[in-house]
């Protein structure tokens, strides 16, 4: 029973807990010169804002939903200068009701 309590948290808890949106950090400017000043960090979720001035390469992201579908998007910043953005699709796992317990036929 412990086991069935684990494993269910484990594979429930990105539905629980979120995602987290990841990213490579961003060391060059376009001409493939070396950036030595801080690099911040821009977030959009289909479109709208999410999170601003990161200087980590993660954001944890809200609750997607369930079977809805995102555009995340992130674009590197250096002194007010915002560069291009990348972006991935994103499709949460619908969210399904546990299988009924304790079904019985009783007189």
């Amino acid at each position: 029973m412990r086991r069935l309590a684990l494993l269910t948290i484990l594979l429930l808890s990105p539905l629980i807990f979120g995602f987290t949106l990841t990213w490579q950090a961003v060391t060059t400017y376009t001409d493939g010169s070396a950036i030595v000043k801080p690099v911040k960090y821009t977030v959009w979720d289909t479109g709208a804002q999410i999170g601003s001035n990161l200087s980590a390469t993660s954001f944890l992201l809200p609750n997607p939903g369930s079977g809805v579908t995102h555009f995340y998007e992130v674009a590197a910043v250096v002194d007010n200068v915002t560069g291009g953005r990348a972006g991935v699709n994103f499709t949460s796992a619908y969210l399904t009701p546990a299988t009924p317990g304790g079904v019985a036929v009783v007189p």
